[in-house]
């Protein structure tokens, strides 16, 4: 079995964790890091028996990568991006796809024009109790489908609270259960949103919004709900809720519940993996068989993601309802 190449790009606590992930399988090696902070590329290179770069291009030059994986900051992405599909290098890249939509869609045509190997670490689509939920939607038609997101702000990094760096908690956080919800509910293709700031401003340099609440329309005729907040402290709660034909299924991270016939069944999947591991491992698999059927999340595909978190913060800005030009199907 030949041994598989991977670059991480970004030298934090994400790159450091799929480095550790990656280092579990067989046949695949973490040969570099590229990172722009002083010294943390380095350091990462250490632990790893890896190189440190702070140059792509001349990673890219003397590594002769198999693959590598994206995972710096909203803010900083696009650039990586383009030269990594220039070099036909296939790409794990982490959510979400960054701050500015029209960068993203010119990655998702030049990464369609290569056909190349893409996957993005939308991770909810990989746990159990998703996986269980598809799979009782099969033959359902959905009427709801509804999401909420509430967190607390301790311990985030300080470009976290910026809008312009991160996007909000829309996009850095609750676009993973839009995410979950596209896969499991269907396209979107209207928004209706509205944000405020009522606490976050008194953080220093905080300004992205605390409460969010938006009207959704799919594609299918449901219509649903998202909503997060960041408000109350050390509290976290995030779940999915879906009304359809027979059931109505509510996900959680590590459990589901269903009700069908009044007869409610509760199903837990706390020592059922690691999505984290799961999703690499389908990248992996694809890069060595070209079999993509265990990549749940393409670029392409969770361009769409991005496409609605983008369009519920254009209508809080605006006060009015944003419709969405969807491109593709949902996987």
């Amino acid at each position: 079995m030949r041994t598989l190449k991977f670059g991480i790009i970004g030298s934090g606590g994400w790159a450091d964790m799929h480095s550790s992930l990656l280092q579990q399988m067989d046949g695949v090696v973490v040969a570099a890091f590229c990172g722009s902070g002083p010294g943390r590329a380095d350091a990462l290179a250490a632990k790893y028996g890896a190189r440190a770069y702070s140059c792509l291009q001349e990673m890219l030059e003397k590594e002769g990568l198999d693959a590598a994986i994206v995972c710096v900051p909203p803010y900083a992405r696009g650039a990586y991006e383009r030269e990594l599909v220039a070099a036909g290098v296939p790409m794990f890249v982490e959510k979400p796809l960054g701050i500015r939509l029209e960068e993203a869609e010119e990655v998702a045509a030049a990464v369609a024009a290569k056909g190349l190997l893409t996957s993005v670490g939308y991770h909810w689509r990989y746990l159990p109790s998703v996986s269980r939920a598809k799979q009782l939607l099969q033959g359902q038609r959905i009427g709801m489908a509804n999401c909420h997101w509430y967190s607390d702000f301790l311990l985030k990094p300080a470009w976290w609270r910026a809008h312009a760096l991160s996007g909000g908690q829309m996009n850095e956080q609750t676009s993973h259960i839009i995410d979950a919800l596209r896969y499991l509910a269907g396209e979107i293709v209207e928004v209706y949103a509205a944000y405020n700031l009522l606490e976050m401003h008194k953080i220093e340099n905080a300004d992205i919004p605390d409460v969010g609440a938006v009207t959704v329309k799919y594609a299918n005729g449901a219509v649903g709900t998202f909503a997060n907040s960041l408000m109350v402290k050390a509290y976290r709660e995030t779940g999915l809720k879906i009304v359809s034909t027979d059931y109505v299924i509510d996900v959680r991270y590590n459990d589901i519940a269903f009700s069908k016939d009044a007869v409610e069944t509760k199903q837990a999947f706390h020592a059922a993996g690691n999505p984290y591991m799961d999703e690499l491992q389908g990248f992996v698999h694809a890069l060595r068989t070209g079999d993509r059927s265990r990549i749940l999340s393409t670029y392409e595909d969770a361009l769409n993601t991005f496409r609605v978190t983008v369009a519920c913060g254009e209508s809080a800005r605006t006060g009015l309802p944003v419709k969405i030009a969807q491109t593709g199907l949902s996987t």
